[in-house]
């Protein structure tokens, strides 16, 4: 139980990866990059699709990154 409520306290809920806290302690002593990524108009998604469809696209586009990215 504790696991899981550390996993949910440090991870982002719609993308599993590290929220910015965590990854400033996982980071800290080791060698690495933060890649920042914009998705250009992603407001225009949201709003006319709709807020479920782009977090669906939001998800599907993390599980992309993990798949090419995955250390």
């Amino acid at each position: 139980m504790f696991e899981e409520t550390k996993n949910k306290s440090s991870t982002d809920k719609l993308t599993g990866f590290l929220n910015r806290e965590t990854f400033e302690i996982e980071i800290k002593d080791k060698k690495g990059m933060l890649l920042i990524l914009d998705l250009d108009n992603f407001k225009y998604i949201n709003d006319t699709f709709g807020h479920d469809k782009g977090d669906e696209i939001l998800k599907e586009f993390s599980w992309l990154l993990n798949k090419y990215f995955k250390e």
